[in-house]
């Protein structure tokens, strides 16, 4: 719904309506609610062309975005790998192709610095698509990432797709998590992270997140219940 209403809002009033746009966001989801500016990252590249994908970041910065992960910026990665195709009978995904000698791209490539976690954050989920589920092969890509916190982005990016994946069953995303990580104990905890964050941003499984950190010694199971906050308002652990 919010794809297709701000991909409409966005041909309509250009690219002037992004501020209004995300006023509204605001005033019905507050400055967290990162699903609504999500879809006006959607309707941006739709917009501007797949090919235009720097200048439409720019754009996300007219958007409230209180973090490095979500909003504007993820809906336009999201768009850019797997666009969202609407017809006059039907709503469906296309994939990009992935370039075998530069899976990386374009996060390694044109992307600003600023915007390269969002970028790897949504990254892994279009790896899960072009690579048939292979979670060992895309754990590999996360792992091969140089930068410490942008190869965090890629593996708690891929938790949240492992959550999906699961169909929302911890012990199934656990082991989702562990075969993606392949024995490397930080990026299987990020994953993990990432997961939960995925049960909690959902209220149907909100009361399952914490179990996404079970089978942790004491102190990191804490430290991944707290991690798992990756908007960082505190909200995840209010009840607690």
């Amino acid at each position: 719904c919010f794809h297709g209403f701000f991909g409409n809002a966005i041909q309509e009033g250009g690219v002037e309506a992004i501020t209004e746009l995300d006023l509204v966001c605001i005033d019905k989801y507050g400055p967290y609610g990162t699903g609504c500016q999500h879809g006006i990252g959607h309707g941006i590249l739709e917009y501007l062309g797949h090919d235009t994908l720097v200048d439409a970041l720019e754009l996300c910065e007219y958007t409230t975005q209180e973090e490095d992960l979500f909003g504007c910026t993820s809906g336009l990665f999201m768009e850019y790998n797997i666009p969202i195709v609407f017809t006059a009978d039907d709503v469906y995904s296309e994939m990009r192709e992935v370039d075998l000698e530069n899976p990386y791209d374009p996060c390694n490539t044109i992307v600003p610095d600023k915007f390269k976690k969002s970028c790897y954050f949504e990254i892994a989920q279009w790896w899960v698509q072009v690579f048939n589920n292979d979670y060992s092969k895309v754990g590999s890509l996360c792992e091969g990432i140089l930068d410490n916190s942008h190869r965090r982005s890629c593996f708690l990016g891929f938790g949240t797709v492992g959550a999906y994946m699961s169909k929302y069953k911890p012990e199934k995303a656990i082991a989702i998590c562990k075969e993606a990580s392949r024995g490397n104990e930080g990026s299987e905890f990020n994953c993990r992270s990432g997961a939960s964050w995925a049960f909690w941003s959902i209220p149907e499984y909100r009361e399952k997140a914490n179990l996404l950190c079970d089978g942790l010694d004491e102190k990191t199971k804490e430290l991944c219940i707290v991690d798992s906050d990756l908007i960082g308002t505190g909200e995840r652990h209010e009840d607690d």
